[in-house]
């Protein structure tokens, strides 16, 4: 396996792999027929984690995902205690190694708010980091998009403005740091993320099977290796094949408007559960909110687990063209 295969990148270097035009045109294509008639997915195709590994299943090594972290991390904090923000794409690999690098290095993981207490009036303890290293492993668990939901993030951010006197290492969504940049910019926030994979990661990783696997895998995930190992995990492709097809859901045109607020709110959130994301789209008619999640639901775009509502991995790509379209606030990676 490439030793470089998983490289840190600064945010603003972040650039989508191209993809042939031949595969551009076939997505188009295939995007015009779906708008007439959207497929509709199963929903055990969206690889809940409520099943056991298949035998076959394609899982990243996590041991090299674990090394990466190390040598980013003894870069960034030599002799230099300020924070550094790893923005993840939903499905990124790391989102499963964070904990277990964390533990292994003996930073500290500062205790996040439950979700529904954000809502409450009570005012929170006051917040203190470590004076040893410190992660938060997952930002967006301290943040409701609600009046009384944003404190803890907006104590947070105050904390962090100037440099802390350990080194803190905070793990964000895309989509939440999109966010963040709008609402809270200025904050000199260092941040990296992944290189996306081109068509020679999909190879030297063996998550494709032949050159043509690889730019289709391409073509459907944008370079996302977790949603490349999703569609790779969902469709068997053999190393012989030639035209190979890689069947992505669409958002149906049902209900539009509110489905645009309900993915969008999922995604920032990295998934809510029914009550929270009845007070984060509290303009909206629960009866809506509830239609358009089993229309979505039916369509393999989101999955309701562990009593979260979230976007799938294998209808991720579409929903992040159908808010694209609308002009939403979206994030490149």
């Amino acid at each position: 396996m490439d030793e470089k295969l998983w490289r840190w990148i600064e945010l603003n270097e972040y650039e989508t792999p191209s993809v042939p035009t031949t595969m551009l045109a076939k997505r188009w294509w295939h995007k015009t027929l779906q708008t007439l008639r959207p497929t509709r997915v199963e929903v055990s195709t969206a690889n809940s984690a409520e099943e056991e590994p298949k035998d076959g299943e394609f899982k990243f090594d996590e041991q090299p995902l674990l090394d990466s972290l190390n040598t980013l991390l003894d870069q960034q904090n030599q002799g230099d205690p300020r924070v550094t923000w790893l923005v993840l794409a939903p499905a990124s690999p790391v989102w499963s190694v964070i904990r277990k690098w964390a533990s292994q290095n003996g930073w500290q993981r500062v205790p996040m708010p439950q979700r529904d207490s954000l809502l409450t009036s009570h005012s929170f303890e006051e917040l203190n980091l470590p004076s040893e290293p410190w992660v938060i492993d997952d930002l967006s668990c301290g943040f409701v998009r609600h009046p009384l939901g944003m404190r803890w993030l907006q104590a947070f951010l105050r904390k962090t403005l100037h440099t802390p006197t350990s080194p803190g290492l905070v793990i964000c969504g895309s989509w939440l740091y999109y966010y963040l940049e709008k609402t809270h910019g200025g904050l000199n926030r260092q941040a990296l993320t992944l290189r996306p994979f081109d068509t020679a990661s999909m190879m030297s990783s063996r998550l494709a099977v032949s050159q043509a696997h690889a730019k289709r895998l391409l073509a459907v995930s944008e370079g996302h290796p977790g949603i490349a190992a999703a569609y790779r995990n969902a469709f068997a492709v053999s190393a012989e094949q030639t035209e190979i097809v890689l069947e992505m859901p669409q958002v149906p045109a049902a209900h539009g408007e509110t489905s645009t607020f309900v993915i969008y709110a999922l995604l920032l959130h990295g998934g809510l559960s029914t009550f929270l994301l009845g007070e984060v789209l509290n303009s909206i008619a629960p009866n809506l909110i509830e239609h358009s999640l089993n229309l979505l639901r039916s369509h393999g775009i989101v999955r309701y687990q562990d009593e979260q509502w979230s976007v799938t991995e294998l209808g991720y790509p579409a929903a992040k063209q159908f808010l694209a379209q609308r002009d939403f606030n979206w994030t490149s990676c």
